[in-house]
């Protein structure tokens, strides 16, 4: 059987695995000289990292400087074979908690209670000469203490220990999946991610301590996430030692296992003299005395403050994370001034999310990148942690190739955008279900500094929080905090109060900074709990308005001035001179801060200088790899001169390397002339060039700054077609404007090709009137090539279209099909580019057509099905599916010249047949809907639903959303014509979310209109005017026939439902004649003619005779109309009293809606019944009727 382990690394023989931590394993070996030693062995995978690599090599840099008997001692390092080790004594005998493991019922002595005292002061004793070193052991427990054969204890580290001040953030519990450290021995602090300084290990001497006296653990759970819960918030049981213990011993056991790091003991120093104190006089040997308490020496530095006050946001994130772990999400969103401790509370939130077993996913933007949805990129990597696709995925993979290259097929070619703006769609769903596959386990997703992230970052979470949680429970939703500044007049902030508005399980919270008593607490926590004078406390919460990182900061510069001062029991912080109060605001922030970073420069070695003005011009794209590269060094003198800056608070480590703040970067890039800076921005842009990962943006912006325009030229242009082709419009003219500020001999493109892409991304990112002004011109440009003419008229008539603007996109489409339609070309490809736009042209030109209207509009329209049919012929080898088209417009044909039903139905069942044969496509799926419509328009309802429900799950199946919205609004129709009025409010609600997440304003209109119409006859009037209200700007907008058809219909049902008859019966009438001047379909004629009768009849009985005798004629023979017509002709004649004649109608009308399964005739048939025979008691059965026909309305 092969070995778990290796059996050699170098010159030593392995014999077995000691331990396994977070990083690295140790083994038992054998030297060259037959000794036995620890071999300590980087894992491979962190020793390809350059970084990690360092970081172990200083530790034992580190650790070969330690000389204490409770430590044990290393040997030698070595780097061969792609393994990273060093080897250490290797310390023979049991641990500290096998050695006073008892067996069950055992009784011990005092004996061994004095023995475990002795060793823990030992343990005491190596903690305090390991802090005195900035060394911090992060993971104490009792598998690592050993006692050797001399009854010495040895401390071991089988994890790797830490040794900075205070832990590195990368390092943090709140790294998605990572906890650092044994879970029931580890600090508050620890877990909530403050980071550990020395007081984190003495809390885990505490552990230790209450383990061994009283034979368990403070905490214990079979789930180690329950055992963080426990430890973060419950109290500490009591001390109940097994062992014998001295009096007291319970009293610090207690303190050092305080939530707070400020209650327990300052230092192990300290523990050590009062564990010997209590031995002492535990065995009579000296008298006990409490441990003096000095007197506070100059404050050297700040320790880590503890949490403060925000209960109100504590309790919102409790109950959601509750509900988040029931299965219900929700969201929230931190707002409020830069440094009021947003980023904070998220990480905070985000170690709490862990300890109750919940994933925890948290991220933010680069400041200043421009990187498409870099915002976004981590949060789907994690979702695609199993590299498995999830079924529900599968059709949005080509478009999320863009932002994950690793699913993108051989040979696949790239997603073009432009031709079809709707395909953004494709990558937002694709997104938005990749996060909910992974998200089916409870998930909080925590964005901080989302005002620093990109347009298109910021318009996916728009759509996010839009299409997934519009629903008041959110079922199987992650949990989605976001934090960002809330300026006043903050868009993002705007569009967030929105959603808050419009969304039961979304909540804004606003914080702001600390009152003067939680500032007062703050302070002490981070001058380790001493008192601050009160004309202090109110000097910095007025100079920082209480905002938490602001009061920090200054406390911190206090430090390095010496401005701390001791004096009469409480600490003072000197003023400068001239600031003789609190109140006179002669001390500002800033200006404080920039003087204190360019005092932190002073002293710098020439390459600590180089590697600082480098980290400052690469600002958000500062690495270690990229230092390495630009500045020529070595890697390990590298990483010890970016030791030394951090060390100055220049830099901060994380899991890289960082500058400390923007203001480092601002006061470094200042110190340097303009000449020098030219020159680093130009190295960096030559080498960010060449690295695969760099942005084209930031390159750009390298080489402008280098005075190198026409190389950052290049680099926006690139960067804009990358942002298109992901469909981050407003980035792409952000780009675009990059390259028009250049010198124009200097720009990558013509001033016609630059000005037409601009357009394109305006009209992709939705600035249609911006696109307009640069389209206007370029359709009037001359060109040498007629095809960009014609592509340019088609974006002008797409402009006008998106404007409402119908009338001029006629003209420009119109003008364009004139051109097309002279141009030819032997060239096979350009030959196919002009038939290419002349069909794109037709299709657009057809739309514009149906919606405007125009008088002769039917016959343009019929001459543009002819030419675009023999475009496609020419096009295409599948002459099946122009054959099906040619069906479905003689369909059409049919009920608008021949008022012919019979034949609509006949020529649409032809293209049906056509149809099958087709492989399932975006066409086909058009075809399909235009042929369910129009059965509904010659009233065959059921099969029409049948194939708009196939249609519909064709678009599902397929991911296209071009055409959905437009399905959906034709199933509205189909199931209100049903009388299944409950299921076409949902259809259209539908509808209306989909168009209003596509952007596409008019379908958006019509949606409206049509939920207007639901929403009344279902009685639900306030929900009709609100939709009513939001219809009429955007009917103002697209001036178009269609659209006031569909509009006016809305009206007529809020006016019917409101019985205002009066408005009703002027209004319908109105519309009725104007379609019947028009000649417009039977459908729409009709149905304001029976809007106008029912009004009539309602009103003035006897004034419904003309009307009445009107409609006789159209009606006969149309499915839907007829059985109306003949409802309301029984209700005319009850009116006169005719009522044999009355009922036999009725009946008649009662009986075939139940035999058509129509619920809203039913309804109204028995609702009549029961009320012409409730003088004779007769109406209960029918009225009985009514209330179930009303259930099938309602969809119930």
């Amino acid at each position: 059987m092969a070995s778990p382990h290796p059996t050699q690394i170098g010159a030593f023989s392995i014999l077995a695995l000691l331990g396994v931590g977070g990083m690295g394993k140790v083994y038992l070996a054998r030297d060259s000289q037959g000794k036995q030693v620890a071999l300590k062995v980087l894992l491979p995978e962190l020793t390809a990292a350059t970084l990690d690599r360092l970081r172990f090599e200083r530790e034992f840099d580190i650790a070969s400087q330690m000389d204490h008997p409770c430590l044990v001692s290393v040997y030698e390092r070595s780097f061969e074979n792609d393994l990273c080790y060093y080897s250490m004594e290797f310390v023979q005998g049991g641990d500290l908690g096998r050695r006073f493991q008892a067996a069950p019922g055992h009784s011990f002595s005092r004996q061994v209670g004095q023995e475990a005292l002795t060793y823990f002061v030992q343990l005491a004793d190596a903690l305090n000469y390991l802090h005195q070193h900035n060394i911090i052991h992060r993971d104490l427990k009792t598998e690592n203490v050993l006692v050797d054969s001399g009854n010495q204890v040895r401390l071991l580290d089988f994890g790797l220990a830490c040794f900075h001040k205070v832990a590195s953030k990368a390092n943090r519990i709140t790294s998605p999946g990572m906890v650092l450290g044994t879970p029931y021995a580890m600090a508050p602090e620890q877990i909530i991610g403050d980071g550990a300084d020395v007081r984190s290990d003495i809390y885990s001497l505490g552990v230790m301590i209450y383990q061994i006296f009283c034979q368990r653990l403070p905490f214990e759970a079979p789930d180690p996430m329950a055992v963080l819960y426990q430890i973060l918030n419950q109290p500490v049981p009591p001390f109940k030692p097994e062992i014998p213990a001295p009096e007291g011993l319970g009293d610090l056991v207690t303190q050092m296992l305080s939530k707070e790091p400020h209650a327990r003991p300052r230092d192990a120093g300290e523990v050590k003299q009062r564990l010997e104190a209590l031995a002492g006089g535990w065995n009579g040997e000296v008298e006990v005395r409490a441990v003096p308490v000095a007197t506070p020496e100059p404050v050297r530095k700040l320790v880590t403050p503890r949490f403060i006050g925000r209960r109100q946001e504590e309790a919102w994130f409790e109950k959601r994370l509750t509900e988040v772990v029931e299965g219900r999400g929700g969201w929230g969103a931190l707002t409020g001034p830069a440094g009021v401790g947003k980023s904070y509370l998220l990480q905070h939130w985000a170690a709490s999310a862990k300890s109750h077993a919940v994933t925890a996913v948290k991220v933010q933007p680069v400041s200043g990148s421009h990187i498409p949805y870099q915002l976004w990129t981590p949060t789907l990597r994690w979702a695609l942690h199993e590299q498995v696709v999830p079924q529900s995925v599968l059709p949005f993979v080509p478009a999320l190739s863009l932002l994950l290259p690793e699913l993108a097929t051989p040979g696949s070619e790239g997603y073009a955008p432009l031709d079809d703006p709707l395909q953004r769609y494709h990558l937002y769903e694709g997104m938005a279900r990749l996060i909910l596959h992974r998200a089916q386990k409870p998930s909080v997703l925590l964005l901080d500094q989302i005002h620093e992230a990109d347009p298109a970052s910021l318009e996916f979470l728009h759509y996010f929080l839009e299409t997934r949680y519009y629903s008041s429970d959110a079922l199987k939703l992650p949990l989605i905090v976001l934090a960002l500044n809330g300026e006043e007049h903050s868009n993002e902030l705007d569009v967030l109060r929105r959603l808050a508005e419009q969304q039961s399980s979304a909540t804004l919270l606003p914080l702001t900074g600390f009152q003067l008593n939680e500032a007062q607490q703050f302070l002490e926590s981070l001058l380790d709990h001493q008192v601050v004078h009160p004309e202090t406390l109110r000097f910095l919460h007025h100079e920082t308005e209480g905002k938490p990182l602001y009061l920090q900061e200054l406390a911190r510069l206090g430090v390095e001035d010496g401005a701390w001062q001791w004096r009469e029991g409480n600490w003072h912080f000197r003023t400068p001179s001239g600031a003789t109060s609190w109140g006179s605001g002669t001390l500002r922030l800033p200006a404080r801060l920039q003087a204190a970073l360019r005092k932190r420069l002073e002293g710098l070695g020439e390459m600590e200088l180089e590697v600082l003005r480098m980290s400052a011009v690469l600002g958000p794209l500062l690495a270690f790899r990229h230092l390495q590269a630009l500045c020529g060094l070595a890697d390990r003198p590298l990483y010890e001169i970016c030791a030394q800056l951090v060390q100055r608070r220049l830099l901060q480590e994380g899991s890289d390397f960082e500058l400390a703040s923007q203001g480092t970067a601002d006061v470094v890039l200042e110190s340097m002339s303009w000449g020098v800076r030219r020159g680093y921005h130009a190295r960096a842009a030559a080498y960010l060039e060449r690295t695969e990962k760099a942005s084209h943006w930031e390159v750009g912006q390298h080489w402008a700054l280098a005075g190198e325009p026409e190389k950052a030229g290049d680099s926006f242009l690139a960067a804009a077609q990358a942002a298109l082709r992901s469909y981050a419009y407003e980035e792409a003219c952000r780009c675009l404007q990059e390259i028009s500020q250049l010198p124009p001999l200097t720009q990558p493109l013509t001033h016609w090709e630059l000005e037409e892409l601009w357009a394109d991304a305006m009209l992709g990112a939705g600035f249609s009137q911006q696109a307009l002004e640069k389209l206007i011109p370029l359709s009037q440009a001359a060109d040498p090539e007629p095809i960009n003419s014609l592509r340019r008229l088609r974006k002008l008539g797409g402009a006008y279209e998106h404007l409402g603007r119908l009338r001029e996109s006629y003209e420009a489409n119109q003008l364009g099909l004139e051109r097309q339609s002279k141009l030819k070309s032997k060239n096979p490809d350009r030959a196919q580019s002009i038939l290419e736009e002349g069909l794109r042209l037709c299709e657009r030109q057809s739309r514009v057509l149906f919606l405007l209207r125009p008088p002769g509009w039917l016959d343009d329209f019929t001459h543009l099905v002819i030419a675009q049919m023999r475009l496609a012929i020419k096009r295409s080898q599948n002459r099946q599916e122009s054959w099906a088209q040619a069906f479905i417009y003689g369909g059409f044909w049919s009920l608008r010249r021949l008022k012919w039903s019979g034949g609509a139905l006949l020529s649409i069942s032809n293209a049906l047949t056509r149809m099958k044969s087709l492989p399932d496509s975006e066409a086909k799926a058009q075809l399909m809907g235009d042929s369910g419509y129009l059965m509904l328009l010659a009233g065959s309802t059921r099969k029409a639903k049948r194939v708009l429900e196939d249609t519909r799950d064709m678009l599902n199946r397929l991911g296209l959303a071009t055409g959905l919205c437009k399905n959906l609004l034709q199933l509205h129709a189909v199931c209100f014509h049903q009388g299944c009025v409950g299921e076409a409010y949902q259809h259209g609600c539908q509808a209306l979310q989909l168009a209003r997440r596509l952007g596409n304003r008019f379908e958006e209109a019509l949606a409206l209109s049509t939920i207007t119409q639901s929403s009344s006859a279902l009685g639900n009037l306030e929900a009709a005017e609100t939709y009513l209200s939001q219809l009429e700007p955007l009917r103002e907008q697209f001036q178009a026939s269609y659209m006031e058809l569909i509009a006016e219909l809305a009206h007529c049902y809020f006016l019917w439902a409101k019985k205002r008859y009066a408005d009703l019966v002027q209004r319908a009438t109105k519309n009725y004649e104007a379609c019947k001047a028009i000649q417009e379909l039977p459908h729409q004629t009709l149905h304001f003619g029976v809007l106008a009768l029912e009004g009539q009849i309602l009103l003035d009985p006897a004034a419904s005779t003309g009307l009445l005798e009107e409609l006789n004629a159209p009606t006969r023979g149309q499915r839907l109309y007829r059985p109306i017509y003949k409802r309301l002709q029984a209700t005319a004649l009850m009116a006169e009293d005719k009522r044999g004649r009355a009922f036999e109608i009725l009946g008649e009308c009662t009986r075939r809606a139940e035999q058509a399964g129509v619920p809203w005739e039913r309804f109204r048939c028995h609702s009549l019944l029961a009320d012409w025979l409730a003088e004779e008691g007769l109406g209960e059965h029918h009225r009985t009727e009514a209330a179930r026909a009303w259930k099938d309305v309602m969809h119930e």
